[in-house]
């Protein structure tokens, strides 16, 4: 299955990071917008080849507002 050049651009930026990322963050280091960098995620999450995780605030003590985190799978 090939992969467009935005998707091999957030492997590369996940290699680099090791760490699940915001699609944000994805969205400001491949230059594209937030909506674009969220939806290419989710296509690749539909498609199995990305993972994602909720994550908790660490500095703020009790419930907040959680922040999903995509990862890529096999890496």
């Amino acid at each position: 299955m090939g992969m467009t050049e935005r998707q091999q651009g957030f492997l590369e930026l996940y290699r680099e990071v090791k760490a699940p990322l915001h699609y944000s963050v994805v969205a400001e280091k491949l230059t594209i917008s937030n909506i674009s960098a969220y939806d290419m995620l989710r296509s690749l999450k539909q498609k199995g080849m990305v993972a994602s995780q909720y994550l908790l605030p660490k500095k703020q003590p009790g419930p907040g507002r959680s922040t999903v985190a995509f990862y890529f799978r096999n890496y």
